[in-house]
């Protein structure tokens, strides 16, 4: 009896040592830089193929900030496609970011981890890319969970622009005033980044009203809420007015040149 005892007892130790051994060797493929540091970023992206959707499992970022979704062309980073709630400093978990009825579609995603420089729960061009203690960008490939190479951004965080290939990028404020500015000239290939800062929904749509017939995909297609953002990339030259679909006395006016 006493040898059985002895047996089984070494049987399950055997066991509990396989185990621990079979969970350390467990780890996500999608995990940037896991660390305890208090700054140092963990962004989880698990693969996928994103038509609509990019999932973000999760991100524990230091500083406040967004999270933005960047196609990729050809081997570089193209415009940013959507970008995330504010979020706030710590761990978020379970992020969907819908690609929207406006897009057309790509290859593969980059997931960029954003600083919120000023605080201001605003994305604008003076946000940049969140970098690890080594100097690395918070990015990984939606297609795959693994980390970008550095490379991939070939210029220094302090002058990263949102958009690569000399695409620029504006910002239209909606208020409970209407838009401001609500004439806008930009040249072809634009980003006009529209931040909802009023105390209603925004609904941005193409001219006339209700129909959305001047420029079709230059419609939000739904109503967003505040401190939430909607970005078109103008590349038909010439006048496009807008309004609020919701409010459509709220008007305003993108001139491509």
């Amino acid at each position: 009896m006493k040898i059985g005892l002895i047996i089984a007892t070494l049987s399950f130790f055997v066991v509990v040592i396989v185990l621990a051994f079979v969970f350390r060797a467990e780890k996500p493929l999608s995990v940037v830089n896991e660390s305890t540091s208090a700054n140092t970023a963990v962004l989880t992206v698990p693969p996928q193929k994103a038509d609509t959707t990019v999932f973000i499992e999760r991100i524990d970022i230091p500083k406040a900030g967004f999270i933005a979704v960047r196609s990729l062309e050809n081997g570089r980073l193209g415009q940013i496609v959507e970008i995330s709630p504010y979020l706030t400093a710590g761990i978020h978990t379970n992020i969907s970011i819908p690609l929207g009825d406006f897009y057309g579609g790509s290859s593969d995603f980059v997931v960029v981890a954003y600083n919120d420089t000023g605080d201001d729960k605003v994305f604008n061009d003076l946000d940049q890319p969140l970098l690890q203690s080594d100097g690395t960008v918070v990015a990984v490939y939606a297609s795959s969970g693994e980390a970008v190479p550095s490379d991939l951004f070939s210029v220094t965080a302090e002058s990263l622009p949102h958009v690569m290939g000399g695409m620029a990028m504006e910002t239209v404020r909606y208020t409970n005033t209407g838009y401001e500015p609500n004439r806008l000239v930009v040249s072809s290939g634009t980003m006009v980044q529209f931040v909802n800062e009023s105390d209603n929904q925004m609904w941005v749509a193409s001219n006339d009203h209700p129909g959305h017939t001047d420029l079709p995909t230059f419609d939000q297609f739904t109503a967003s809420t505040k401190e939430t953002t909607y970005t078109y990339v103008f590349d038909e030259l010439g006048e496009w007015k807008y309004h609020d679909h919701l409010l459509p006395t709220f008007e305003g006016v993108i001139i491509v040149e």
